[in-house]
């Protein structure tokens, strides 16, 4: 009996084989195109915007997408094409039924950046655009000046003078240069300090006191 008991078990092991499998784990990945807007997008934005999207407007009331191309020069079958959840396909004769007050809209899809700072900061008035950028110390030559002068009294080079002033030099067409520096007129604005710690290249450690 025991024995028939045995092979039934083992018959009935080998029939139906239990097994222990893990869990499968489910990994997420961004969709193809998934795309994320740039900073300044307003924190909800509709399922289909185009993405990226540089500028935002939402109607006022009683606007529509007319409304908003208008304000922004920008064709309303634009506007649509860029934030197609305003359509409702059952209701084609209306394609901007769902923008409604308040909406945002994307109005922009190209990238400005925005302009670089100022080169100088509150320069005197007659210096020369090709100075050198971030000035800290300006001089107003007189009559008296010459590259020699200027370069002793602010303790700098004539390599540095230079290059913070490049106009000093006198060049050939073709970029030879005949002088590196020329004669110093009166009311001459140069740059004589940039107080960035060491002068690039030169060497030079240049006042670092607050201005």
């Amino acid at each position: 009996m025991k024995s028939i008991l045995a092979l039934s078990a083992a018959a009935l092991a080998a029939a139906s084989p239990l097994k222990l499998e893990a869990t499968p784990t489910t990994t997420t990945t961004a969709a193809a195109g998934q795309c994320t807007q740039p900073e300044g997008a307003p924190s909800f934005v509709q399922p289909g915007t185009v993405c990226p999207c540089y500028e935002w407007d939402a109607p006022g009331r009683g606007e529509d997408c007319a409304a908003v191309a208008q304000r922004h020069g920008v064709p309303e079958e634009t506007i649509i094409k860029w934030n197609p959840w305003v359509s409702d396909p059952d209701l084609p004769q209306y394609p901007c039924i769902r923008a409604g007050w308040g909406n945002n809209l994307c109005v922009n899809i190209t990238y400005h950046p925005p302009p670089p700072p100022p080169c100088q900061t509150n320069p005197p008035k007659g210096y020369r655009d090709d100075t050198v950028c971030h000035c800290k110390k300006w001089h107003t030559s007189d009559h008296q000046d010459t590259c020699e002068v200027v370069e002793k009294n602010f303790d700098i080079t004539r390599d540095q003078l230079v290059e913070m002033n490049p106009w000093l030099e006198l060049k050939y067409d073709n970029g030879t240069v005949l002088a590196d520096c020329t004669i110093v007129f009166v009311n001459e604005v140069m740059c004589v300090d940039t107080r960035i710690g060491c002068w690039m290249g030169i060497g030079q450690v240049f006042s670092t006191e607050p201005a």
